[in-house]
């Protein structure tokens, strides 16, 4: 059989060869050079996380937003909703392959056909939750001298 001829029925039965499967799961059916933000399971329950995404589709209005179908209903719902609101194109990705421990990821932000070749993408990296600054009571001299 010849060489053309075994390819041909390999991709009938076993479908079109992907480039870099196990890169495309990781990040939700994109690849790595493409990425913009990525946000894991653990920190998709940050307080700035809705802002910061704003603020990346603002700058990126015709990038696309990727979230794991295994993401909370209640993290995705707003996600979809931040995303129509600011019109940018959205895929919910729900293949049974796509992991969901707390490192694996939930949410991507990415180019859709260009690469990026962003050396730091992860969220937390690119903005970092304010911690809440604690109030110092001052005593009533300490109003004078400081």
């Amino acid at each position: 059989m010849s060489l053309n001829l075994e390819n041909h029925l390999n991709q009938g039965l076993y479908g079109t060869p992907q480039v870099n499967p196990d890169e495309r799961r990781k990040y939700l059916g994109t690849f790595r050079e493409r990425v913009d933000l990525t946000v894991t399971f653990d920190q998709s329950q940050a307080d700035n996380l809705l802002d910061a995404l704003a603020a990346e589709m603002d700058l990126h209005p015709d990038y696309l937003l990727l979230i794991n179908g295994k993401l909370a209903d209640s993290i995705s719902s707003k996600l979809i909703h931040l995303a129509t609101s600011k019109r940018v194109a959205f895929k919910l990705n729900s293949d049974s392959t796509l992991k969901n421990g707390p490192q694996d990821f939930a949410v991507v932000f990415c180019a859709k056909k260009e690469a990026l070749n962003k050396t730091e993408v992860d969220f937390l990296t690119c903005y970092p939750e304010k911690s809440p600054q604690k109030s110092v009571k001052k005593d009533f001299w300490q109003h004078f001298f400081n």
